[in-house]
């Protein structure tokens, strides 16, 4: 059995002008005006020979880089002993002061509570570098 093949209509489809799609030009981008910012409020000179006059540059041997050009990403060298400074003579002149910036900070969640070393050894699996109060 044979069939017919139906007539189809002829249908009109009118069309529009295709928008030119050629990507545009970029502007260029001087990358090193970008990259590698570094914004500080610290006055680098100063915390040099602040770091010299009370001989801590060895204590602290890259802050200077890391001020100057960002601290870096990755993986850090290992630390290989802890770090725990004097707290600064400012903050055994108002201990009272101290102890209501740090219950402050302890509410608000900037810092979890103050720890023991021993505590700080076990919650760092090991050495740590703290930073005095004052």
């Amino acid at each position: 059995m044979m069939r017919a093949t139906p007539c189809m209509a002829s249908t009109s489809a009118p069309s529009v002008q295709m928008p030119n799609t050629q990507p545009l030009h970029a502007p260029e981008i001087d990358l090193s005006s970008i990259l590698y910012k570094v914004v500080t409020q610290y006055i680098l000179t100063t915390w040099s020979r602040a770091l010299s006059n009370v001989n801590l540059t060895d204590s602290y041997p890259n802050l200077i880089l890391d001020l100057s050009f960002g601290s870096p990403i990755g993986n850090l060298p290992p630390i290989d002993f802890a770090f725990i400074p004097n707290n600064l003579p400012s903050a055994k002149i108002q201990p009272d002061y101290m102890m209501r910036l740090i219950n402050k900070e302890v509410a608000a969640g900037y810092m979890d509570r103050p720890f023991s070393v021993h505590q700080a050894h076990i919650m760092y699996e090991g050495h740590f570098w703290m930073c005095p109060l004052g």
